[in-house]
């Protein structure tokens, strides 16, 4: 199985590319949790963010039994941990160990570039550049493959196709 995680700053296209790349590659699709899991007025807690971390795990964990050829998550857990960091300064207990618990082959950064689109889950559409940073410093830290996506979603997806093709060639 290859483990695909589509990552980036909030309203960069994650959800879109993920779910599309799913379809177009006959892959298993894995939405992000936080999307129905947390309330659009509910206080952001540690906790929280705990325990959507551990749901996110779980629906990964569900996805991966059904052994796919292929799996493309719409987040990961270094989202847990940069979140946990913007909202409370330090790093998030435990996501090293959610992050070890199911690995991804390749990441997939959805950059900024793309118009902000306002809903009840999103807080910074002033500052995506800086956490876009933030993404990339933390995947060279962990040595993780990754691509960046940039421009319309057809160039995007015609590079996440790419990957993917790739990725499944070398893993025959």
């Amino acid at each position: 199985m290859i483990r695909i995680a589509v990552t980036g700053p909030e309203s960069s296209g994650k959800t879109t590319l993920s779910k599309a790349l799913a379809e177009v590659c006959g892959g298993e699709w894995v939405p992000e949790y936080a999307r129905f899991g947390l309330k659009p007025d509910e206080d952001v807690t540690p906790s929280t963010l705990t325990s959507l971390a551990q749901a996110q795990l779980a629906l990964l964990t569900q996805a991966a039994a059904k052994q796919p050829k292929l799996l493309v998550a719409d987040t990961e857990f270094v989202v847990f941990d940069i979140w946990h960091r913007e909202v409370f300064g330090i790093e998030m207990p435990r996501w090293k160990e959610l992050y070890a618990a199911f690995p991804f082959d390749y990441f997939l950064v959805c950059a900024p570039d793309i118009p902000w689109e306002a809903d009840p889950l999103r807080s910074n559409p002033h500052d995506r550049e800086r956490l876009m940073q933030s993404y990339l410093a933390k995947l060279d830290a962990l040595e993780c493959p990754y691509s960046i996506l940039k421009g319309s979603h057809k160039l995007r997806m015609e590079v996440a196709q790419s990957v993917v093709k790739k990725i499944m060639g070398t893993k025959k």
